[in-house]
């Protein structure tokens, strides 16, 4: 749901998504190279893609013993790299 309010794109259509991880289309022209590189100065990471799809979606991981408390933080730091641009 963060995707879509966010005004992002799920990348794997309904049915296709996995509980596990969230691949998210870029369709706010956010420059996924600046953001990945803010995120990691804070010690937070999203994988950027790979092959034709590099720059065009990122991944969120929400497996193994991430807890929901600590996505949402991921989420929050997220949101604010987002406003900064």
């Amino acid at each position: 749901s963060w995707a879509c309010q966010n005004g992002f794109e799920l990348f794997a259509p309904s049915g296709a998504q996995l509980v596990t991880l969230t691949s998210i289309r870029i369709t706010r022209g956010t420059d996924l190279v600046a953001l990945k590189n803010r995120l990691g100065e804070r010690d937070y990471a999203f994988d950027d893609g790979y092959g034709k799809l590099k720059g065009t979606a990122f991944r969120i991981a929400h497996m193994g013993d991430i807890q929901p408390d600590e996505l949402q933080g991921f989420l929050e730091i997220l949101d604010e790299e987002l406003r900064r641009g």
